[in-house]
């Protein structure tokens, strides 16, 4: 197949092309196709239904309350009670928030930095925070 550089199509008067020849701007047309299609389909996968949708288009199908529960049965220094800080996170036996261990972290930079900011805390208390945070994060999204 032979490809036609002119940009413009051929005149009423000029050579008639063969068969086989193809002007480029339908090549480019095709692959422009082509790309649209992949890029849809991968939007598709993402859980994108359009490039042009607002927000996130992910559907998230657990509640939060839910999310907490599964992460805390596998965090065992952490603990969820409505009546201790509004049922918010907390490391077990304190009012230690886990939102508050983390900005420790954040502002410390490292896990034993946060041991300074909460000196009753172990080790092993702050990784889990930090675990449970993951988990929480990392909830199930189903598309």
């Amino acid at each position: 197949m032979r490809m036609c550089q002119s940009r413009f199509l051929h005149g009423k008067y000029r050579i008639q092309p063969d068969a086989a020849h193809v002007h480029a701007a339908e090549v480019e047309q095709r692959h422009l196709r082509r790309w649209r299609v992949y890029a849809r389909l991968k939007r598709r996968l993402a859980g994108r239904s359009s490039p042009s949708s607002k927000g996130d288009a992910r559907s998230y199908t657990i509640p939060l309350v839910e999310v907490f529960r599964i992460a805390s049965k596998q965090c065992s220094f952490i603990s969820i009670d409505p009546e201790v800080m509004a049922g918010a996170p907390c490391i077990s036996g304190t009012r230690i928030p886990v939102y508050g261990v983390l900005d420790a972290v954040d502002y410390h930079g490292s896990l034993e930095g946060a041991l300074k900011s909460y000196p009753r805390l172990k080790i092993e208390q702050v990784k889990d925070a930090v675990l449970f945070a993951k988990l929480v994060v990392e909830c199930p999204v189903e598309d």
